[in-house]
């Protein structure tokens, strides 16, 4: 069987290393993940008898993305139909090989299996038991003259963490480094992104652009939660739309309850035209009269969405104000809203060259962090203003803030 697979460095340099551990350390759009995923894809054809996982810290997270790229990769190859696919458990078995995706929150099939290869997915979303533990399932017999191995993938953002205080000097593992500049399939549009974070932001620069070590500092929402699902009944339900192309564009869905700001991540995609985005807002949510707050500058783009029948208002874009509201509330992530999740946990505020801290985030991993703020400040930032904010305000002023005009 032959295999036609675009492959870079960085699957090259994992099917070669020898050691049981390999930790791929790199940076955004690097190939890190996608090239681990690709040799698992060649073993799981090509050998017979071995024993595949791929595993995250949640489920949702672990089924939207390296689950859903493996998928994807099995039917390019035109065999997917000889492949045994419990959709169910989230198996795929062909020869007597198994590839499994099984994620920590499930840790009872974790600790009674025994595995060939293993694949930790984001690995600093891990703690070290969760490493030794996986580790001590490396335990199936070997195959096809290959050693069991365990692969780690992550972006170098815990420079305080456990993978790098501990496990990237050890003697048995493997380190792999690599950038943007080794995935020769990256687009220069996204390149041009991470190259410009040189004068956006020195840590995001380090980490995303270099991968390099860093720990981002000045944490927008510090205190927020994971949840497994969205209130039933909420009091409200509105959403945010931030429009890109090159860039994604991003649709949160937030449902609100009890002052608890629930954030689902519906959309998260880049090359998308205007009506591809509101097929896809059709797919997704279908019929709704709940308010959409959109970036402002893209008055076109909202009346599209007026046209398309939908409730579409431009946003309020006041950022400091926006966050403000935003932090009255206690937000709540959906466990599946994996670019949600990272944006929050990196959202920071803006440093100055001499390391002064300014009033306005790093325009980078801020797609969704600027619906959720489009949607929460426009739809409820009124309700915050006390007596003392509306001193001064003219009645016309009043007006506009609490009237929402459709375009």
């Amino acid at each position: 069987m032959e295999l036609n697979l675009k492959v870079t460095r960085i699957y090259k340099a994992n099917s070669e290393a020898t050691t049981p551990v390999v930790l791929n350390i790199g940076g955004a759009r690097s190939s890190k993940s996608y090239s681990i995923l690709q040799l698992f894809l060649v073993r799981f054809l090509s050998c017979v008898g071995r024993k595949m996982l791929v595993t995250r810290k949640t489920g949702p997270a672990l089924k939207a993305t390296a689950y859903s790229v493996f998928l994807e990769m099995l039917q390019e190859t035109g065999l997917y139909s000889e492949v045994e696919h419990n959709k169910t458990d989230k198996t795929f078995t062909y020869r007597r090989n198994l590839i499994a995706f099984i994620s920590l929150d499930d840790p009872l099939k974790i600790r009674s299996s025994s595995w060939n290869d293993v694949m930790m997915e984001e690995a600093n979303e891990f703690e070290w038991p969760d490493y030794v533990t996986l580790k001590t399932r490396m335990s199936a017999p070997k195959t096809d003259g290959l050693e069991n191995t365990l692969y780690l993938a992550l972006n170098p953002s815990d420079e305080t963490g456990w993978i790098h205080q501990r496990l990237e000097a050890m003697p048995s593992v493997t380190v792999i480094r690599s950038t943007h500049k080794d995935n020769p399939f990256l687009s220069s549009e996204y390149r041009r992104i991470l190259e410009d974070l040189k004068d956006e932001d020195e840590t995001f620069y380090k980490v995303f652009t270099l991968g390099e070590w860093a720990t981002p500092t000045e944490i927008i929402y510090p205190s927020w939660s994971l949840v497994d699902e969205a209130p039933d009944h909420p009091d409200e339900v509105i959403y945010g739309v931030d429009f890109g192309f090159n860039n994604p564009s991003a649709i949160v869905k937030i449902s609100i309850k009890d002052m608890v700001a629930v954030c689902e991540e519906l959309l998260y995609e880049s090359k998308l035209t205007n009506q591809e985005l509101i097929a896809r807002f059709r797919l997704l949510v279908g019929e709704t009269m709940d308010p959409i707050y959109c970036d402002s500058d893209e008055l076109g783009r909202i009346q599209e969405f007026c046209d398309a029948g939908y409730n579409a208002f431009p946003a309020d874009k006041d950022v400091a104000l926006g966050i403000d509201t935003v932090k009255r509330y206690k937000i709540a992530i959906t466990k599946a809203s994996t670019n949600a999740i990272k944006e929050i946990r990196n959202y920071k505020w803006k440093k100055d060259r001499a390391g002064n801290v300014l009033d306005e985030p790093v325009k980078y991993l801020d797609h969704l962090m600027d619906g959720t703020r489009y949607a929460l400040h426009t739809h409820t930032g009124e309700r915050f203003l006390t007596e003392e904010d509306l001193k001064g305000i003219e009645i016309e002023e009043l007006d506009s803030i609490r009237v929402s005009v459709n375009y």
